[in-house]
């Protein structure tokens, strides 16, 4: 019995599945898909700022009646919104494909794709509003 249950605690173990050591081209594609996403990361933060500012200035518009004004920062704050959700979603897949490369950092990268994904779950509940 307990040669069965070492059986299956060695085939479900994760060390049987992991390499022991990457090689160089795995290694560095792991870096450029850290360096990409947190790129992504940084230009989606931006964009999400500027589609704030726009929604504010969409606010003060219908404060003041400027229907224009307040139509027009509606589509801006719109397309920043989606921009921002765009790219915090392709940051998360970043950092999912960076994670799905065995190595003793998959777990901190399978998080930080979930960081994304939540950062990018908040955008979309923002923009619905």
């Amino acid at each position: 019995m307990t040669d069965a249950i070492n059986f299956f605690q060695e085939l479900f173990s994760f060390n049987r599945f992991a390499p022991v050591t990457i090689g160089r081209h795995e290694s560095k594609l792991i870096k450029e898909l850290i360096k990409d996403a947190r790129m992504l990361a940084e230009i989606a933060e931006a964009e999400a700022n500027h589609a704030i500012t726009a929604q504010n200035m969409q606010r003060e518009a219908e404060i003041s009646g400027n229907e224009t004004l307040r139509q027009n920062m509606a589509t801006i704050a719109a397309w920043h919104f989606e921009r921002s959700l765009e790219k915090f979603q392709k940051a998360s897949a970043r950092y999912n494909e960076a994670g799905k490369i065995q190595t003793k950092n998959s777990r901190v990268f399978f998080a930080e794709a979930k960081e994304m994904a939540k950062h990018a779950d908040e955008i979309a509940s923002k923009f619905e509003n």
